[in-house]
């Protein structure tokens, strides 16, 4: 998407639309959705939340959407009508909505007041009014009638101003310090404080210039950064995750107040890749509407009272609409996070920003009783932006206590119970939380919890119980599709989609182990699988450490022999010390673990090019160099493998070749052609000598990877060994597993259907840079004659967008002409943006650039002598330029 004022704007308008005109055909129109509401005030919510991003920019909205708004608020809020949303009651669901109409009333009367008839006005005021007097919930929704005010304000009705006051000062006494609010007695410190309080505290300000709570909202948004990933997304916490990316709204509120709590990039940019990342995702329906859910469509996963039309509370994201176009919000740089460590007292919480940009949120707080999932929402001791967390399901066994993040006992081992009520954690200097929790009355356990900027974090407790006990403590999820695990008496390790989460256990005597946790409970991945560690306490005392690991890094040096390896506070936690190897217990040294990862990073490359010849992805490739890792670690640390780079490559080639089928399945359901993953040489990377050079640019271009997509998983491989790397036929014959007169059958056959489609040629670096260059100034100058020049008669043009970004079309376009106009034309229409040259897939390609973000990646395939293009291969498709942001 495009990340300034005008394709926000647009944003606002795609989410909102579909609800809008789902809401103008009536409450019947309302699908039924599991709710502790009325089916009308579900469709209430439906027809009123969108009005947080409409009424941001209402400019931008097209008349007929206001229409519909407008026509259809008059009749929900007319009681002869027979779409009446009903009256407003003391604490009930219609006050929550009454603040949507006033901020709506408050920024655009002139489209969603001004044209009603005086009797709907009089019904729109009424109602209004009454929502404004009722008695809310006594936590955060002191907010709605001070909202509901303002809209009575903007459009000239009497009120009393008193009752706005008094909601105000009542906020007050939540406020615990440190910048943060609780939610109503006992209340969760949440995402209710940054969508909530002090959101809401900004658009006050804003509305009103009241800046009471103006410190507050800016103190904590400096808390917030800890929040979000480097990649976007924000950590998964506590009740509400339903309504998605409205956990940004807090940074478009700054604007919108025009507040710099923080540097505006800063802000910017968290904003900018939090709605990117949501972007992605399958949250829509067929009609575009949002779904109940919250990774994908599920309405297990979230509480009682989130209906149909709830999800677009999300709109609030688009509150910083109201700051203008020119705006430092739209118009700064957005600027990117660093790895940190961010204690925060008040919130019983502890987050850290790991070196990869993931952020781990160690928990403090207790559950909530009255919420669906109150357990999981508040009482894991770890969330993750990586791997977010799952709910529990009624069942036996561990698969549906599902222990991502937690520890769970059992009296039986069938049915499983974790931290519930418990001691709110403590937080010491050195940012180690702690937190006493009794599960049964004679149990009490006490629970320390450490992280590091390294993917790791600790967990130490202390079990003192008078009865025996089952127990079962978890790592991180990951997808249960395409999976690789490796196990061991204390340690369990698995990977998937380019993830590796590792449990390990200190010296408490549990086995490791994986589990397929129920499906449907995570709130990332419909089916997932994760490494845990079983074991049984007899009554008495007893310590149980473990370490904890989720990222993207293929191997990490992580705790070896025993400690975590956080730089300056080797080996412990809090008071507690993680044993180190005793003579009883040795572990292999750093030496010959330093050996492993030596022998195994001086083969990478090769493995790489490899695999990603045989798959075409760099997400599956990385997932098949981490089976591998699994694979080789453990058999060189035991002195098994006499030929280290036969055994890498023979592993790296069956499982790669075991992968292809499913990458294979998942092309045959692709929306339009399908191109390689584009990956960057990083820059100042160590060149290879001149033949691997070669071979290694060739091997991975994006022409040579479109021909290879026509062969046989087999012939592919064959061909890869053979022809690009120049195995032997009888070296090939033992990594496959077949007889070298097959591989030779094989060979043959590939090589004569690549060679036919693909006359094997060698470019100069130097005359493809340059060819480059001139092809994107054509573009870019709209130089049709010069384009023309450039392209051969023949020259295909393949567009990869997706089906979520801009395309050629649903097949390749063939012809100079047609090719020209196309690029010509859309560039036209789009702007070509900033053009940056770098280094794709070994080869000089052009790197389009909008508002700091890639949009589409273009590599040019010329011919021997350079002088032509027969082929231009373009990457549009979000998901596939996340390398070359």
């Amino acid at each position: 998407m495009e990340h300034t004022h005008a394709g926000w704007s647009a944003a606002a308008v795609a989410i909102g639309r579909p609800a809008v005109e789902l809401a103008s055909r009536g409450p019947e129109s309302m699908p039924v959705t599991m709710s502790n509401h009325s089916h009308a005030e579900n469709w209430f919510e439906l027809l009123t939340r969108p009005l947080w991003g409409m009424a941001s920019a209402p400019e931008t909205v097209p008349e007929p959407m206001w229409t519909a708004a407008a026509e259809t608020l008059a009749r929900a809020l007319d009681p002869g009508d027979p779409w009446y949303v009903g009256a407003v009651t003391d604490a009930g669901q219609r006050c929550v909505e009454a603040a949507a109409v006033g901020w709506g009333l408050a920024l655009a009367p002139e489209r969603l007041w001004d044209p009603l008839p005086p009797k709907a006005k009089d019904n729109v005021s009424a109602w209004l009014r009454s929502a404004y007097a009722a008695d809310v919930a006594d936590c955060n929704w002191h907010y709605f009638p001070v909202f509901a005010g303002h809209g009575l304000e903007r459009v000239g009705i009497e009120h009393d101003k008193s009752i706005s006051r008094a909601h105000l000062e009542r906020m007050g006494e939540w406020l615990l310090g440190d910048s943060v609010f609780e939610d109503g007695p006992g209340g969760r410190v949440d995402y209710y404080n940054p969508f909530a309080f002090h959101t809401y505290a900004l658009l006050h300000y804003r509305l009103s210039g009241d800046d009471r709570y103006v410190g507050p909202a800016s103190a904590f948004a400096r808390r917030f950064r800890s929040w979000f990933a480097a990649d976007g997304p924000a950590v998964p916490y506590g009740r509400s995750l339903g309504y998605r990316f409205a956990q940004a709204s807090l940074w478009g509120a700054l604007a919108a107040a025009d507040v710099e709590a923080v540097p505006w990039g800063e802000a910017a940019g968290f904003a900018r890749r939090h709605l990117e990342w949501w972007w992605d995702k399958p949250i829509l329906d067929p009609e575009g509407r949002l779904t109940v859910g919250y990774g994908y469509p599920n309405d297990a996963l979230v509480e009682q009272y989130l209906t149909a039309g709830s999800p677009w509370w999300a709109s609030k994201v688009f509150v910083g609409l109201t700051a203008g176009a020119d705006h430092p919000f739209w118009t700064e740089r957005a600027t990117e996070p660093e790895a940190v460590v961010e204690p925060h007292k008040a919130a019983r919480a502890v987050h850290v920003r790991d070196r990869g940009g993931n952020v781990t949120r160690l928990n403090g707080q207790g559950w909530r009783a009255w919420a669906r999932g109150g357990q999981e929402i508040y009482a894991k001791f770890a969330y993750s932006t990586l791997a977010a967390f799952s709910h529990s399901v009624a069942g036996p066994g561990l698969e549906c206590a599902v222990p991502d993040g937690a520890l769970m006992l059992s009296e039986d081992g069938r049915h499983w119970r974790g931290r519930e009520d418990s001691e709110e954690g403590d937080i010491d200097d050195k940012g180690v939380l702690t937190v006493t929790w009794q599960p049964w009355e004679d149990v009490s356990i006490t629970t320390s919890l450490e992280a590091a900027v390294d993917g790791w974090h600790a967990r130490i407790h202390i079990v003192e119980t008078e009865r025996t006990l089952h127990t079962g403590e978890g790592g991180w999820c990951v997808p249960l599709e395409g999976h690789a695990a490796d196990v061991a008496d204390h340690r369990a390790s698995v990977t998937g989609t380019g993830l590796r989460s590792e449990i390990i256990d200190g010296d408490s005597g549990r086995e490791a182990g994986l589990i397929s946790p129920m499906p449907g409970t995570h709130l990332y991945w419909p089916s997932t699988v994760l490494p845990v560690l079983r074991g049984m306490l007899e009554p008495g005392r007893h310590v149980m450490k473990s370490l904890i690991y989720i990222g993207r890094e293929l191997f990490g040096r992580g705790p070896i022999g025993g400690r975590m390896s956080q730089p300056g506070r080797p080996g412990t936690l809090g008071s507690v010390t993680l044993e180190s190897p005793t003579e009883e217990d040795p572990v292999e040294s750093d030496a010959t673990e330093q050996s492993a990862i030596e022998v195994f990073t001086e083969h990478r490359e090769l493995l790489f090019a490899i695999v990603y010849n045989m798959l075409g992805t760099v997400a599956d490739t990385e997932d098949v160099l981490q089976e591998t890792w699994l694979s080789w670690e453990p058999r060189w640390r035991a002195g098994r493998i006499e030929h280290p780079r036969a055994y890498l490559v023979r592993v790296a080639v069956n499982a790669a070749t075991s992968r292809r089928k499913a990458v294979s399945r998942r092309r045959e359901t692709y929306i339009g052609p399908w191109l390689p993953e584009p990956f960057p040489t990083p820059p100042g990377a160590t060149e290879p000598d001149a033949s691997e050079g070669a071979l290694l640019t060739e091997s991975v271009s994006m022409a040579l990877q479109v021909v290879l997509e026509s062969l046989t998983p087999a012939e592919r491989a064959v061909f890869v060994l053979r022809e690009v790397f120049a195995y032997g036929h009888d070296e090939i014959a033992e990594m496959v597993e077949r007889s070298p007169a097959a591989v030779r059958q094989l060979a043959h056959r590939a090589r004569s259907h690549v060679h036919a489609r693909r006359p094997r040629h060698r470019v100069d670096p130097r005359v493809h840079r340059e060819v480059t260059e001139r092809f994107m100034n054509a573009v870019r100058d709209g130089d049709l004659d010069g384009l023309l020049a450039l392209l051969a008669p023949e020259a295909t043009l393949i567009c990869d967008g997706g089906g979520r970004a801009p395309a050629a079309g649903p097949r390749p376009m063939h012809g100079a002409g047609k090719v020209a106009d196309f690029l010509l034309r859309r560039t036209f229409r789009l702007g070509l943006g900033r053009v940056e040259y770098r280094t794709v897939n070994g080869e000089p390609a052009a790197l389009l650039v909008r508002d700091g973000t890639a949009v589409s990646v273009m590599v040019l395939d010329p011919t021997g002598e350079g002088d032509r293009v027969t082929g231009v291969y373009a990457v549009t498709n979000p998901a596939k330029l996340a390398n070359l942001r």
